[in-house]
């Protein structure tokens, strides 16, 4: 029946067993690493940089946000190419 249909289409969505990995915005981030704001958003030029998850409506203003451990893989790798 299609009402069995539809509920097991949402089936994966409503499962709470598989949790969301955080997201943060650029001032989070620089927060936690250190960094001004201005350093990290040059460096999010990059070709390399990783893509925001989503992007948030804060006062009228699009925000993006990323994925706090590959943000965090790719900034390692950034520091250890600077040196």
């Amino acid at each position: 029946m299609k009402h069995e249909e539809y509920g097991e289409m949402w089936k994966g969505y409503w499962d709470k067993k598989a949790p969301r990995s955080p997201a943060y915005s650029i001032k989070e981030l620089c927060l936690n690493l250190n960094v001004d704001p201005r350093i990290m958003n040059g460096k999010l030029n990059r070709s390399d940089a990783p893509k925001p998850v989503f992007y948030g409506h804060t006062k009228g203003k699009e925000r993006p946000f990323f994925n706090h451990n590959e943000f965090i893989a790719w900034w390692k790798k950034v520091m250890e190419e600077k040196e």
